[in-house]
């Protein structure tokens, strides 16, 4: 590099993860739509959080409530 040239700037301001998810992205997550997420959240079997009007999950509680059901439900049977 000679002295007259500049080194490359990152112009991209730094990423802010995503901490809670709308109900959209939430079940697109869970591979479910977002009438059976509501009815899970409305059942108490998902945690939701209310910010106003907006309701909102924390990606931690879905990946607890899959642990749930995987420990809730029988294992299918293996017929080899």
């Amino acid at each position: 590099m000679s002295s007259l040239e500049r080194p490359a700037i990152d112009m991209e301001p730094p990423r802010i993860p995503t901490l809670l998810l709308n109900s959209r992205d939430a079940a697109a997550a869970l591979a479910i739509g977002t009438t059976t997420l509501n009815a899970l959240a409305n059942d108490g079997e998902i945690r939701q959080i209310k910010i106003g009007a907006a309701t909102r999950y924390d990606p931690r509680d879905l990946v607890a409530w899959i642990d749930w059901k995987k420990t809730k439900q029988k294992p299918k049977a293996n017929n080899d």
